[in-house]
């Protein structure tokens, strides 16, 4: 039970740092890689599902819009904003 509780926490910790890098950090990865909104906000919600293990829409993994090649990107990639 205590471990549960510990995963818990750990848990919400990361859901409430991806959920401020999503949203305040996705218009400045546009600007430093030369992305369009569009991408960035797709690839940092991808790294948002990434990081609390979860299973994204199929379409979000199969798509060819903007957004979900940006998802893509960021789903399948290794850390590439952690550092």
């Amino acid at each position: 039970m205590a471990r549960r509780l510990l995963e818990g926490a750990y848990l919400a910790s990361l859901e409430r740092t991806v959920k401020k890098f999503t949203r305040l950090k996705f218009a400045e990865l546009a600007r430093t890689y030369g992305w369009s909104i569009t991408y960035a906000d797709g690839f940092a919600d991808g790294e948002a599902y990434r990081a609390r293990r979860q299973q994204p829409p199929a379409y979000l993994l199969w798509g060819f819009d903007e957004y979900s090649q940006g998802f893509q990107a960021g789903f399948h990639s290794e850390g590439v904003l952690a550092g």
